[in-house]
């Protein structure tokens, strides 16, 4: 009796020890990875702060725009843009045509991601800009390229 348990015993523990490595190989899932279209680096512009990069990526058959180690001067209302040229200025700034895409998530938040619109066009894709809506200020831009 005691061998029959024995035997019996060590079937389950094999077949334990077997079952989870079949599935594992079963859910092995393929990472797709974020492909860079363009990318700038941030200057703080009418006496603001302004540091960090910025690209535009594709990932999933979306467009996103992400920031990494940003970081700018607070504000009221800060803003981000996609300019269609390049904005180095106040007077750049309210003359470029533009995408208003978002509130700016934080002035000291490192990395920051927004999802564009699906009917963006990259063309119109020359500057990111962080505007202060109301007091007509550019905080910084970054030119992409």
């Amino acid at each position: 009796m005691k061998r029959l348990l024995l035997a019996a015993s060590a079937a389950l523990t094999v077949g334990t020890v077997l079952i989870p490595q079949a599935s594992f190989a079963a859910s092995t899932v393929a990472v797709q990875e974020a492909e860079v279209l363009l990318s700038g680096s941030f200057e703080g512009r009418e006496g603001k702060q302004g540091r960090g990069t910025a690209r535009i990526i594709l990932e999933g058959g979306k467009l996103f725009l992400e920031f990494e180690d940003f970081r700018t001067s607070r504000g009221p209302q800060l803003e981000v843009w996609i300019a269609a040229g390049p904005v180095r200025s106040n007077s750049e700034a309210e003359a470029a045509s533009y995408l208003e895409l978002a509130p700016l998530q934080s002035a000291r938040q490192k990395s920051q991601r927004y999802e564009l619109p699906a009917d963006f066009d990259l063309d119109d894709a020359k500057s990111i800009v962080i505007w202060c809506k109301p007091f007509r200020i550019l905080f910084a831009s970054a030119e992409l390229s």
